[in-house]
C-alpha cells in the first residue's frame, strides 16, 4: 500500500518524493533519532525548548535571588550570576535552532542553505525576545530588577548558542 504525502512527512526518516510509494527506513535509536525531523523528534525538541523557557521563567520569578546565591558563591557571585545568564541562553538558542530545524527537509540541510539561515534567524529572534521579556518579568519580582546589561549578556549567549547549534547541526543533519 502506498503512503499519503502527510504520512511521508510524519515518518521520522522518510522525505521521499511523491513518486515513491513506501518508506522502509526505521527510526534511528539514540540521540541521533532526536534530530531525525519526524513528528516524534519535533515534539521532543519543542518540549525541551518550552520546558527550558519555563525553567528560565521560574528562575527569574525567585525573589531576592542575588542574596541567596551570594551565600554560595561569595566573592564570585557577580561572575556566577552573569555566567548563568549567558549559559542559560546558549542552551535556549541551541534548543530553538534544533526544534525549528525539524521543519527543514533533508534536501535543504547543507550548511549555508536558505532554510538553515532562516532557522538561525528564528532562533536568534526568539532568544533575544525572550531575554527582553525575562528582564521585564524580573522588574515585577520583589528584590529583582530589569537590567539592560543582562539583556546584552543573554543576547551574547543567544548568538553563541545559535551559531554553535548551526555548526553542530552539520553532524546532526547527517544522521537524518
Amino acid at each position: 500500500s502506498s503512503m499519503s504525502d502527510d504520512e511521508k512527512l510524519d515518518d521520522a526518516s522518510c522525505y521521499a518524493p511523491a513518486s515513491e510509494t513506501a518508506c522502509t527506513s526505521a527510526v534511528r535509536p539514540g540521540i541521533s533519532g532526536l534530530f531525525s525531523g519526524g513528528a516524534e523528534s519535533r515534539f521532543a525538541l519543542y518540549a525541551c525548548l518550552f520546558g527550558w523557557m519555563a525553567l528560565i521563567f521560574l528562575f527569574s520569578a525567585h525573589p531576592h535571588s542575588s542574596e541567596a546565591t551570594r551565600h554560595v558563591f561569595h566573592d564570585f557571585n557577580f561572575l556566577a550570576r552573569k555566567f548563568s545568564h549567558f549559559s542559560e541562553y546558549v542552551i535556549l538558542a541551541a534548543l530553538a535552532f534544533f526544534a525549528f530545524a525539524t521543519h527543514i527537509s533533508p534536501a535543504e540541510t547543507n550548511y549555508d542553505s536558505p532554510a538553515r539561515e532562516k532557522t538561525l534567524q528564528a532562533a536568534l529572534s526568539l532568544g533575544v525576545l525572550y531575554a527582553i521579556s525575562d528582564e521585564l518579568h524580573q522588574a515585577f519580582v520583589p528584590g529583582r530588577s530589569a537590567a539592560i546589561h543582562d539583556i546584552l549578556i543573554d543576547t551574547l549567549g543567544v548568538v553563541a548558542g545559535a551559531f554553535l547549534a548551526k555548526y553542530l547541526g552539520r553532524w546532526f543533519f547527517k544522521k537524518r
